[in-house]
């Protein structure tokens, strides 16, 4: 019987510091990730895409100069946009 001893990996393009397992003969073991539903799962896929974590960087750097949007001004944005995108209602014909 394997004893699993985690140890502590830093990846140098990463700020996080993670644990794996490697068993007594410091081999790395199998990792399972197991999404407990779809909000878990789309979590896990949109953290390995590079072009999203590129995006969420873009975005970053936009908000740290000072071109981000104000909570208020997002949500108006937002109403406007929603407003842009709702199909005018059809009248009833009576017959």
């Amino acid at each position: 019987m394997y004893t699993v001893h985690p140890i502590l990996i830093r990846r140098p393009s990463s700020r996080h510091s993670f644990r794996v397992p490697v068993d007594r003969t410091r081999i790395l073991t199998i990792i399972l990730i197991a999404p407990l539903d779809d909000d878990d799962l789309e979590g896990l896929l949109l953290a390995r895409l590079p072009r999203f974590q590129a995006l969420l960087e873009k975005s970053r750097r936009s908000i740290r100069a000072g071109k981000g949007l104000t909570h208020k001004n997002f949500w108006k944005a937002v109403a406007q946009w929603h407003k842009s995108q709702t199909v005018p209602k059809r009248k009833n014909k009576a017959t």
